[in-house]
């Protein structure tokens, strides 16, 4: 139960904020779908996902895994953004941005609760927000990495579809139609889940030290 405390409300503000940051970019870019639906609110009431959200992060934590999750997609409809293709690139990669600047605030804190854990008084009270400083770390760092991976439906796959020729776009794009089954297989076959692991580990311990202990780490 102690772990869950610990866990949960840092892996769901880290997956509200991914949302929102999609949906305010859209109405940046012209599309006002998620505010019209009540979207752009860090309530996580309105974005919690029972499944990506709560369960499979949990599971992931308890078995000391990468963290990874989802929550309900904001709807962006991506033909009413003033250049659609380009556009929607800046709105997949706002979530990612979001989760890496997410993971630098919680790792200046954490160093700051490291500070001052000095009296016995304050080092109980702090310990559990240091935990979750922590985890945030973690969490967001992985959250990033994972969403942008170029497999559909990540935000990674929206990414190549802004950036690739539409010969090559229109590819993606056909691939988002079968939703997350994609990605589920990548990750059930073991030699390209090995793959995904070799690929995202690294860059996300290098991440993690990095908001962690800052560059002083790597010298």
């Amino acid at each position: 139960m102690a772990k869950v405390l610990i866990v949960a409300p840092p892996a769901v503000f880290a997956i509200t904020c991914h949302e929102v940051a999609h949906g305010w970019v859209a109405s940046r870019f012209g599309d006002q779908t998620a505010r019209d639906r009540g979207r752009l609110t860090l309530n996580p009431i309105a974005h919690v996902d029972p499944m990506g959200t709560i369960v499979v992060p949990l599971m992931l934590a308890f078995a000391n895994a990468p963290i990874i999750g989802w929550a309900k997609p904001v709807p962006v409809d991506f033909r009413n953004l003033r250049s659609p293709k380009k556009d929607m690139g800046y709105v997949a990669a706002a979530g990612p941005a979001t989760n890496l600047l997410l993971a630098a605030i919680c790792g200046i804190l954490f160093n700051l609760f490291s500070l001052a854990l000095g009296g016995d008084t304050l080092s109980a009270f702090l310990s559990p927000l240091r935990l979750m400083l922590l985890v945030g770390v973690q969490v967001n760092v992985m959250l990033a990495i994972f969403n942008l991976l170029p497999v559909p439906p990540m935000d990674g796959s929206k990414v190549a579809i802004s950036v690739l020729p539409y010969r090559y776009a229109r590819v993606f794009a056909r691939m988002e139609r079968y939703g997350i089954f994609p990605l589920l297989l990548l990750l059930m076959i073991p030699e390209t889940n090995r793959l995904i692991r070799r690929l995202i580990d690294p860059v996300a311990d290098v991440l993690i030290v990095l908001f962690l202990k800052g560059p002083a780490a790597f010298f």
